[in-house]
């Protein structure tokens, strides 16, 4: 009775700020500060974590440029359409990491197909098989040429098709030679070479199918 006799308003009212001073000054604090004034400045180096930021808050323009490198990256977590166009070249992709189930239908600017014709001179009519080192189909179908007269053939890539894409030809040997591409279809190139005065030559040449 004697402690309830000496209360007063005021011993009561000191007593509740020191406890909020000591044990809930944090909190009082936090809900003082105004929406967007914690910065960099005010944040330690290092210390937040994955669990401090927000699902799906942060964008690119949040992330400093070259910052990221692989491991700073979960396994199977990006798609193509995380990745901005063309941005990638071979030096970002290690070595046999890309097969063909990582390639789409449509167009991406790979070659799809080679050859170096090594057999310029054989029969008019006849189908060869180029079988040389220098020969890639990505459908896994053979490589065929026929020499339909001088300077011209027909280069068949059984199983691909060109569609979307490009051919290239380029002459390989003498001084002056050119070939070129005649023609092109779903999975056939006719290739015209000549020499340097234009006429028809047999030749050696390489061709790429790109697309």
């Amino acid at each position: 009775m004697k402690v309830l006799q000496h209360l007063s308003y005021a011993n009561v009212a000191s007593t509740l700020a020191l406890v909020v001073a000591v044990g809930g000054g944090g909190v009082a604090l936090a809900a003082t500060l105004p929406n967007n004034s914690v910065g960099s400045a005010q944040v330690k180096n290092n210390s937040l974590i994955g669990a401090d930021i927000k699902d799906n808050t942060l964008t690119g323009a949040d992330v400093k440029d070259s910052s990221l490198t692989g491991t700073d990256i979960k396994n199977g977590s990006l798609t193509g359409s995380d990745v901005k166009s063309r941005s990638l070249n071979g030096s970002k992709i290690a070595l046999n990491t890309i097969t063909s189930k990582n390639l789409s239908s449509a167009p991406h600017g790979f070659v799809r197909g080679y050859v170096w014709n090594d057999q310029p001179s054989s029969p008019v009519g006849t189908t060869v098989a180029i079988g040389s080192g220098y020969a890639f189909n990505s459908s896994g179908g053979p490589i065929t040429s026929v020499r339909n007269g001088t300077g011209n053939y027909t280069v068949t890539f059984a199983g691909l098709n060109f569609y979307p894409g490009n051919v290239q030809v380029s002459g390989y040997g003498t001084y002056g030679l050119r070939c070129n591409v005649g023609s092109w279809g779903t999975s056939v190139v006719n290739v015209l070479c000549s020499n340097a005065a234009g006429a028809p030559t047999d030749s050696y040449f390489s061709l790429a199918v790109i697309k």
